[in-house]
Parts: structure tokens; sequence; C-alpha cells
């Protein structure tokens, strides 16, 4: 019973994340067209609204805040709702987490670093350049997960990746940031 609670929230979870309720507005698509469609709009409707300086009222603009606010929330209790199901050692297990790992905390960081460098005190004060490159230092973001579980049936290497990176982001950060400096 309790294997069948967590499945039914998991699913109910990744429902909400993966925007699956708008699979009507596009009939005779594939789900996963009608999807990018919708975020594609979203995205426009964005841009329209940031470039022509259109402000949405009080209340509009706080309900879509208090939802974006939620999103990382929900995309963590998605990531912690798989990984439940498998044992803490098995997120170790494969060389790949490790290459994803290093190449998001190592790699990017330090390639950022290398292309800033000729910027850094003439048009990039140092504390903006020192922001620029620690963003880039920063695990796999949990929505991973979601994205993942939309568009594969393997969420759990993507929820793999994040677990990892986000454990050995404790080292890296601090290590990054002593490049910087």
């Amino acid at each position: 019973v309790e294997i069948q609670v967590v499945h039914d929230a998991q699913a109910h979870c990744q429902h909400f994340l993966c925007f699956k309720q708008v699979a009507n507005i596009c009939p005779g698509k594939t789900p996963a067209h009608r999807t990018v469609t919708f975020r594609i709009n979203r995205q426009s409707i964005k841009l329209v609204l940031f470039v022509l300086d259109i402000q949405l009222p009080g209340p509009v603009a706080d309900s879509f805040t208090m939802i974006t606010n939620t999103m990382s929330a929900m995309a963590m209790l998605f990531v912690g709702m798989v990984l439940a199901k498998y044992p803490i050692m098995s997120m170790f297990k494969g060389i790949k987490n490790y290459e994803i790992t290093a190449v998001r905390l190592v790699l990017i960081p330090v390639l950022v670093y290398f292309i800033m460098l000729p910027f850094r005190g003439n048009v990039i004060d140092n504390v903006a350049f020192g922001i620029l490159v620690l963003s880039h230092a920063v695990p796999v973001g949990s929505i991973v997960a979601t994205v993942a579980a939309e568009y594969s049936d393997n969420p759990i290497s993507a929820s793999r990746y994040i677990f990892v990176s986000t454990l050995l982001c404790l080292v890296s950060i601090p290590l990054i940031s002593l490049l910087i400096i």
C-alpha cells in the first residue's frame, strides 16, 4: 500500500510540474509537441510584456510569483520521491554521474572564468565577475528530473545527477571561490 501511495503522489507531482493538463489545447498533436508549444507561447507572452513594459495588476503578479516560488519546492519533492524508491548506494554507481557532475561543477565554471577574465576589472567589476562564475558552478537544477520524467521513462538518471552534483558542490563551490579570489 505504501508503494502505491508514493507512486500516486509521484504521478500527481509529475502531472503538476510537467503541465500535462495542456494536452487538450492542441488536438491531433503529440503530447510532447503540445507541451513544448505551450511553453513557447508562455515565453512569447513574457517577452511581449517585458519589451512593452506592461505591468500586470498586483494580484495577478503576486499570483504568478507565488506559483513560481512553489515550483522549486515541488521539483525537489519530485526528486525525493524518485530517489526514495532506490537504495542510497545505487546513486553513486555509474561513471556517467561523475562525468556530468565534473562538467557542470568544474569545467563550465572554469571556462566561464577564463572567457570572462579579460573583462574583469574594466568592463565587469569584481563582484559581478564572481557572481557570474559562481552562478555557473551550482549543481544540476531539480527541474531537470521533471523534464526527464516528461520526455523519457527514466527520471532516475536525472535524479542521480541532481543528487551527486548537489553533494559534490559542497567541495567544488569553495574551490571555484578560491579561483575567483
